[in-house]
């Protein structure tokens, strides 16, 4: 048994009309099949952009009522502050994101020419 709610199969199948109204009528968007696939990851897996947009609207919207079931992030990145870049600047990465799990550091340098701007 796969373990799918009806949200998983219309996901799936790109049904986005059926999508919807499960989400409007409440199915639980967090919920996890067999396999750990949420919709989400079944529409990211289909390239299906319209459902992706609708799945994590209602993600944001819905209290996670299995939240010993999510997915742990286990390399989360976060950024040092925002920042403006001028046509011509080479930025080092390396001072902008820091990882909770860097074993090794390494220095990843792009520099930013006008055909990118």
């Amino acid at each position: 048994m796969l373990k799918m709610t009806a949200l998983h199969w219309a996901t799936e199948h790109n049904h986005r009309d059926v999508v919807e109204l499960l989400i409007k009528y409440g199915a639980d968007v967090h919920a996890f099949s067999k396999f750990d696939k949420s919709a989400f990851d079944i529409a990211l897996d289909k390239n299906n952009a319209e459902t992706l947009v609708m799945l994590q609207e209602a993600m944001q919207n819905q209290v996670n009522m299995n939240p010993e079931r999510s997915i742990p992030v286990t390399n989360t990145v976060t950024v040092a502050s925002p920042f403006i870049l001028a046509s011509g600047e080479v930025l080092n990465l390396a001072s902008f994101v820091s990882s909770a799990n860097t074993k090794t550091t390494s220095v990843i340098s792009i520099n930013l020419s006008e055909k990118f701007i």
